[in-house]
């Protein structure tokens, strides 16, 4: 458990240049990063490696078909898994709506640990550390006026209507 928050503060912490910075190269490096982590991780807390390198070397499908409400306070979006590169997020700022499926990158950092990112239309850039083990995320976003948001919150599984 101790590991497993050290591990999301260190990605998170990681993230946050790359989500500045706003280049994809960047954000990939962070990606990289972290699975890099997750294999020493795995081999420090003698976790069953072939297990764990199947989520990280395979395509995490693990969470298609679920959906989940990241509850950030009173900001609550959901989101639904439809496939390992599509995404349907939905929530209500204010009087605005959000209501769309985007194109997401999903990656497996070990079982029930995924980082996933995605643009919305409006121009907001999402990236996310989701532990669905302890049900905790951890979310930065660039908004389209350039504002950061960055918040930790609670992931609570949904029946997807």
């Amino acid at each position: 458990m101790e590991r497993s928050k050290f591990f999301l503060d260190s990605a998170c912490k990681k993230a946050e240049p790359a989500l500045g910075a706003f280049q994809t190269a960047e954000l990939a490096d962070l990606l990289h990063s972290c699975l890099e982590e997750a294999r020493e991780l795995a081999v420090c807390a003698d976790l069953p490696t072939e297990d764990v390198m199947a989520t990280i070397n395979g395509i995490p499908t693990s969470l298609v078909g679920k959906c989940f409400d990241c509850v950030f306070g009173p900001f609550a979006p959901r989101l639904t898994v439809l496939s390992p590169t599509e995404l349907r997020v939905q929530a209500t700022i204010g009087d605005m709506e959000i209501d769309e499926v985007v194109k997401n990158d999903l990656t497996g950092v070990r079982p029930g640990v995924f980082v996933m990112s995605w643009a919305e239309q409006s121009g907001n850039f999402v990236v996310q550390v989701q532990d669905h083990e302890n049900k905790i995320v951890h979310n930065y976003a660039r908004l389209a006026d350039g504002q950061i948001f960055c918040a930790q919150g609670a992931i609570q599984p949904v029946t997807a209507v």
